[in-house]
């Protein structure tokens, strides 16, 4: 359980706030009611020294450290974090962000779009935190989607653990020219099936 708690608290500590140094003092997270899902606490104390979890349980169950800072977190819920297994940082999830869903170039020009979304990935790993997503999977994209500092500098509390899989294997379309190695100077070529 400590494991898969380290994941949601990540979201609680990605607060400036909240964010605890390894010199730091140590934290207990009163009052919230821990879920885990096969059961729950409530009114647990969790006690994170060091930026590891030391104790989750009751709050008898836990010793506090006399140097701790105590947060009161009643009537709040501490769950895992999620796994989103199918992401591709590469597009933005409507259909200008993908070369093949929209025929638009003049009103949604992919190669912007693509340019954009390399620029600033990082919205995407302040989505996933804000909606309970601590790890992701990208199923395919560009070379940076997987070689990219977003991607590989992921043990720090404002990003998402990402693993990637390579490029993107699709099936080729005639209509679309990204597909065929006319795209974007700075992206690879689609791996045909």
């Amino acid at each position: 359980m400590k494991h898969s708690l380290l994941s949601c608290l990540v979201l609680a500590f990605s607060q400036p706030a909240l964010a605890q140094s390894q010199d730091a003092d140590p934290v207990v997270l009163s009052g919230a009611t821990v879920i885990n899902g096969d059961y729950w606490i409530e009114r647990a104390s969790i006690v994170v020294r060091d930026s590891r979890i030391q104790c989750v349980g009751e709050p008898e169950a836990c010793e506090y450290p006399e140097d701790a800072d105590i947060i009161d977190l009643d009537g709040r819920f501490i769950t895992p974090g999620l796994v989103d297994a199918h992401v591709h940082f590469a597009q933005t999830g409507w259909l200008d962000g993908r070369p093949d869903g929209l025929l638009a170039p003049d009103v949604h020009p992919y190669a912007e779009t693509v340019g954009e979304l390399r620029r600033n990935p990082d919205r995407w790993h302040a989505a996933y935190l804000c909606s309970g997503i601590t790890a992701v999977y990208d199923v395919g994209g560009q070379a940076w989607t997987v070689t990219g500092e977003h991607a590989t500098d992921t043990d720090r509390p404002d990003r998402v653990h990402v693993r990637a899989a390579g490029p993107l294997i699709t099936h080729a379309s005639a209509r679309n020219r990204f597909f065929l190695g006319e795209g974007a100077a700075d992206q690879p070529l689609f791996l045909p099936m």
